[in-house]
């Protein structure tokens, strides 16, 4: 929101540039005294009133229910794919803990406590989690808002990937 407003203000500003080399301010008289140029400007009547009604759109939508619901969406968003990878990461290292806890093996570990409670973390956020676990290798993946993957697996990738292989413990 404040970047669309940053640049609906630069917008408004380089528009007074425009504008104000031609408006004289006379102090004296406490009146504009328009050069020929200004009058040039404003004859073009149409130019003006279609940038004056395009910024009063602006700030219409900007003052907008349905602006601020997508923002909210969007933050919204945000947050939850931050989860996923903050999740998803940290299940990298419980995942190796889990390796060296269990007899060098990462089977079982889907089932573990630790996945159950990023699953219980990650409900909320109508996260859809995949996981898959062998003795020698895991992958794990997450949806994103983007609804692309995040995916962490033993060979140690942590990436974002559109599609898995579902032959493959591995995200790439």
């Amino acid at each position: 929101m404040k970047k669309i407003i940053s640049s609906l203000a630069a917008f408004i500003f380089s528009v007074s540039l425009c504008i104000t080399p031609y408006a004289v301010y006379a102090a004296d008289s406490e009146e504009y005294a328009y050069t020929k140029d200004a009058v040039d400007f404003m004859t073009n009547e149409k130019e003006l009133q279609s940038l004056i009604s395009y910024i009063k759109k602006q700030i219409k939508l900007l003052s907008s229910s349905s602006y601020k619901s997508a923002q909210e969406r969007i933050l919204r968003d945000k947050y939850n794919d931050a989860s996923v990878w903050s999740y998803v990461g940290s299940q990298r290292a419980l995942a190796e803990m889990f390796y060296d806890n269990n007899e060098n093996s990462y089977k079982g570990f889907c089932k573990s406590s630790e996945m159950f409670k990023m699953k219980s973390a990650l409900k909320d956020n109508n996260t859809v989690i995949s996981c898959t676990d062998s003795k020698t290798e895991y992958r794990l993946s997450a949806t994103l808002s983007t609804k692309k993957l995040f995916c962490a697996d033993s060979l140690g990738n942590a990436t974002e990937v559109r599609k898995i292989n579902k032959n493959s413990f591995a995200c790439k």
